[in-house]
């Protein structure tokens, strides 16, 4: 499996490297520019992902296979609660 990247529109950064929850992203911008095309990462969403009034989800990346897929997910840290995207 390629890396996870975990996008925090909340309390995440974009200076955080988005690599574990605690040190997620804070712009689908700056957690999806860490995606690698043809490749198996996967973008984890922690809690709301919250845009900015008319911001476009652009998903142009691609996985390698129909194995081995390009994954967005969401996360809620009590494993209950369904994220909203």
């Amino acid at each position: 499996m390629g890396k996870s990247v975990y996008l925090d529109s909340i309390s995440g950064s974009d200076s955080n490297d988005g690599l574990t929850i605690e040190n997620a992203k804070g712009t689908w911008a700056a957690a999806y520019a860490l995606l690698t095309n043809n490749s198996d990462d996967e973008l984890v969403i922690v809690g709301e992902l919250n845009l900015a009034g008319g911001t476009e989800l652009t998903i142009s990346k691609r996985g390698l296979s129909t194995s081995q897929r390009l994954t967005i997910r969401g996360y809620m840290a009590d494993g209950v609660t369904r994220p909203v995207i």
